[in-house]
């Protein structure tokens, strides 16, 4: 202060007391004038508790950022996957029955009657390779958006999925709170994690039974898959894999929480919960199948 002919400053700094303990302390001190003399005068304030809680508010903050971030970074990895997936489809699936078509109609030759046998037969095959463009293009469709779940709610498209799976696995379906409706982007999400799980079971798990549980009620919904199969090694679901991550994205988004139980050849339990406060009560079949139609 004297020798920068200044009447006061303030810092902050952090200071080692006797029982060598760090603490933070707010520092101010002002210049006076006492009988012609320039005395200084210090006040130190303890503001541990206030550096602390802005330490922590930062690293929350920080860590909310690289996980918005992760976030983010998946969400873009899992459309890109998406659009990948659909281009094979389009290309390899559907673009090759095209193809096959085309080929199978530039055979026929209309001028002339000797062909009538062979022109009737490509004839033929073009209408079945037709027939089954048209499936393929309803299967791409279907994946992309849903209908039973857009047509019929929630309920019908989860049997629908233990139908689709349901071969050397029987899957069971248990389904409480059908008189409850939810918005449209909670049965979207719980459609695809649903999805996402049964298609596991199916790939991994080696399994004979599957049960699909869901219970919507105020203020959680809650969803539990379980199966008999051979069970996971904890870094297998600990470290994201199965698609776990991607749950784990969409549940980030809705507040929800995963918990999975499994071991070696003790089968996998998957728990998730997720809140639902804005539920309605719908009056009868009638208004649920209207408000699924504006949908």
């Amino acid at each position: 202060l004297w020798t920068q002919k200044r009447s006061s400053f303030t810092l902050d700094t952090c200071l080692i007391i006797k029982d060598k303990r760090v603490i933070w302390c707010h520092v101010t001190t002002i210049l006076l004038e006492d009988n012609g003399a320039t005395l200084g005068y210090t006040n130190l304030e303890d503001i541990t508790a206030r550096k602390e809680a802005e330490i922590e508010l930062r690293e929350a903050n920080d860590r909310e950022r690289l996980l918005e971030q992760r976030i983010l970074q998946l969400t873009i990895n899992v459309q890109e996957k998406e659009r990948s997936r659909i281009a094979y489809d389009l290309h390899d699936s559907l673009g090759q029955m095209l193809f096959a078509i085309q080929l199978q109609l530039g055979g026929i030759s209309i001028a002339n009657p000797d062909k009538l046998d062979h022109n009737t037969l490509l004839f033929e095959q073009s209408k079945q390779l037709l027939s089954e463009s048209i499936n393929e293009c309803r299967r791409i469709s279907h994946n992309l958006i849903p209908t039973v779940l857009k047509d019929f709610g929630l309920e019908e498209a989860i049997k629908e999925i233990c139908m689709q799976f349901s071969g050397r696995i029987e899957f069971k379906c248990e389904l409480k709170g059908t008189k409850y409706d939810i918005p449209k982007h909670l049965k979207t999400t719980i459609y695809r994690i649903v999805q996402e799980l049964a298609t596991n079971i199916v790939k991994h798990s080696s399994a004979t039974n599957a049960l699909i549980r869901l219970k919507v009620s105020n203020p959680d919904i809650e969803l539990q898959i379980e199966d008999n199969g051979k069970g996971l090694q904890y870094s297998e679901y600990k470290e994201d894999g199965i698609g776990i991550r991607s749950i784990k994205t969409k549940l980030h988004l809705l507040q929800g929480k995963l918990k999975i139980q499994s071991a070696p050849g003790d089968g996998t339990k998957v728990y998730i919960t997720i809140p639902n406060k804005d539920v309605k009560v719908m009056n009868n079949d009638k208004e649920m199948h209207d408000n699924l139609a504006l949908e």
